[in-house]
């Protein structure tokens, strides 16, 4: 079972996204990341969500099921988005949409949490992966 860390602004969203059914809105049901050297879920596994792993605050948030996993391509200036295997938004409502589903509230609030926290890859775009889950 693979493990993943969250921040204190997603644990609502991801909590809401845990719950079984049609997602509410807010829900998060989906997290970008990069490659890395341990391997990733694969669909079908079990993936274990966690706020502030490997902390003293940390709190397990869920174990959903591990739907789908995509090769993903962020740019920001243009904006786009660019998910091998699957059909990518397109226009600002696409992009809005894409960005409420990993727990934004519009894709220009996710573009400037990922300049804050990933500012080198703002002009470059970033290469990584798209993860789903259902609960």
């Amino acid at each position: 079972m693979v493990a993943y860390s969250f921040e204190r602004r997603f644990i609502e969203p991801i909590t809401i996204g845990l719950v079984p059914g049609p997602p509410a809105s807010r829900a998060k049901r989906q997290t970008i990341r990069a490659e890395r050297r341990s391997r990733h879920a694969r669909p079908g596994e079990r993936m274990q969500l966690f706020f502030a792993m490997r902390s003293k605050q940390c709190q397990f948030l869920g174990e959903p099921r591990c739907t789908g996993v995509w090769p993903i391509h962020l740019s920001f200036a243009p904006a786009s988005v660019l998910i091998e295997g699957m059909p990518s938004p397109q226009g600002a409502a696409e992009l809005d949409a894409f960005a409420r589903r990993d727990g934004f509230g519009d894709w220009a609030e996710l573009a400037a949490f990922w300049a804050e926290r990933h500012g080198r890859t703002v002009a470059s775009g970033f290469q990584g992966v798209l993860l789903i889950w259902l609960p």
